[in-house]
């Protein structure tokens, strides 16, 4: 639920799975089709034109929380899984302590209404630089900045660039999401080790 370009499609794939891909981006959905083959729906996740209840499992990386209504988008995925099914999401826990936290939104605020060409432009030209001047700190102004620490240029770039445009970013907590799993039905819910990451088993 929400595949981009396929990265986690693939992965799912070469774990043997037979994989529908949905993202809300049309040249994302077709781009993840190009890299795995695999079936590709653009559609939002307030909105999925999926039957309900009859896949084996569902996985949700970095999407819901782009979303106008995270828990709302979970419930349509959950929706979609079949009793007995897994279902596994990660979403953003809050970056930043509670002091940082104005001026982060403040850049955020800034960024998105940038337009998404020139944003992309201006982490192509600084993303990099950044990355490596930091060279794995985290101090106050990286945690604003939210430059990638990826080693490869590339995804540096694209994930600096993906932190910065979207439209809606939300901060939510284990206890949050346990939460929705249980209102949706599951059960053996478990944490996982990066925040916010949580998965669990349909009734």
């Amino acid at each position: 639920a929400g595949c981009g370009i396929g990265r986690f499609t693939a992965l799912a794939q070469a774990s043997g799975a037979s994989v529908v891909a949905v993202d809300a981006s049309r040249a994302a959905a077709a781009t993840c089709r190009k890299n795995t083959g695999a079936a590709c729906v653009q559609a939002d996740l307030l909105d999925l034109p999926l039957r309900t209840g009859v896949f084996d499992a569902a996985f949700s990386i970095g999407v819901l929380h782009h979303t106008a209504d995270p828990q709302r988008a979970f419930e349509a995925v959950a929706a979609c899984v079949k009793p007995g099914g897994r279902l596994a999401v990660w979403v953003y826990a809050q970056p930043v302590s509670n002091k940082l936290l104005p001026v982060h939104d403040m850049l955020h605020e800034i960024t998105r209404a940038c337009p998404p060409g020139v944003l992309y432009d201006i982490c192509c030209r600084y993303a990099v630089k950044v990355r490596d001047i930091y060279a794995g700190a985290w101090e106050p102004l990286q945690q604003i900045l939210r430059v990638s620490y990826s080693p490869d240029d590339a995804e540096c770039i694209s994930d600096t660039f993906d932190w910065h445009t979207p439209q809606y970013r939300s901060w939510h907590t284990y206890q949050e999401v346990r939460g929705w799993f249980k209102a949706a039905g599951f059960v053996d819910i478990t944490d996982g080790s990066f925040p916010v990451s949580v998965s669990g088993r349909k009734k």
